[in-house]
């Protein structure tokens, strides 16, 4: 069977169908909430719209590009891809603000003159292909806190760097990662206390500045410890 006809019949339609229907629902979104009377045109590449809609053929092409690639070309280099993507994760949280500004209080979008991207939204996919690779090992099992130890390193790493640049919003997608682990073997205790550690975290990190009136302390720090009793209680 020819490599074309297999893409054919391997690719889940009816979620690329679902897929295409919600980005296009999402594009007349965008076209509706930035309507301009003086430009009506909803492929006007000046406005959020159109720009909308250079990306959305743009990711179309590399998905079409994708397709064609061995898929071992993805697991012999997950490990240098995931590097990479690592370093950009750093690069954002020292680099200048010409380079990275602070948009809305998060440092996270690198600008390179007319185009700017996130990469957190690579790190989620970094992710996922050295997930992949290390659970794929010859007779690898999810059973032991020893098998568990890497794999959420690997999560860990990326996730940190991503709260870092203060992206609360991009972090939270790695939480899902833990859905996986749970499928693959891991036991369900372990995922409500990640769960937990992780929503402990978040909550500290977010409302550590911000102030009780009238008493000592910090939100974040009063409902963190108001979780931790209740995980102490509820076993």
């Amino acid at each position: 069977m020819s490599r074309n006809v297999s893409i054919k019949y391997a690719i889940d339609w009816t979620t690329v169908m679902i897929y295409v229907v919600l980005v296009v629902m999402g594009w007349l979104s965008i076209y509706g909430a930035s309507y301009d009377f003086d430009q009506t045109s909803i492929f006007d590449w000046q406005q959020r719209a159109g720009k909308q809609f250079v990306w959305i053929l743009t990711a179309f092409g590399l998905a079409g590009i994708i397709l064609l690639i061995d898929y071992r070309m993805f697991n012999y280099f997950a490990y240098i891809i995931y590097g990479i993507v690592l370093l950009l994760l750093i690069f954002t949280i020292v680099a200048p603000h010409s380079i990275v500004p602070d948009i809305k209080g998060s440092r996270s979008w690198i600008v390179l003159g007319p185009v700017s991207f996130q990469p957190a939204e690579l790190a989620k996919i970094a992710t996922a292909l050295v997930l992949a690779k290390y659970m794929s090992g010859y007779n690898y099992k999810l059973k032991t806190w020893k098998d568990l130890f890497p794999l959420a390193l690997i999560i860990a790493i990326p996730f940190g760097l991503i709260v870092l640049q203060k992206e609360t919003g991009s972090a939270l997608v790695f939480v899902a990662f833990l859905l996986m682990l749970y499928r693959e073997g891991m036991k369900g205790i372990v995922l409500l206390l990640m769960m937990y550690a992780i929503l402990l975290f978040v909550i500290v990190i977010k409302y550590s500045i911000v102030h009780l009136s009238g008493a000592e302390g910090t939100v974040g720090i009063i409902v963190g410890m108001g979780i931790i009793i209740l995980v102490f209680f509820a076993y």
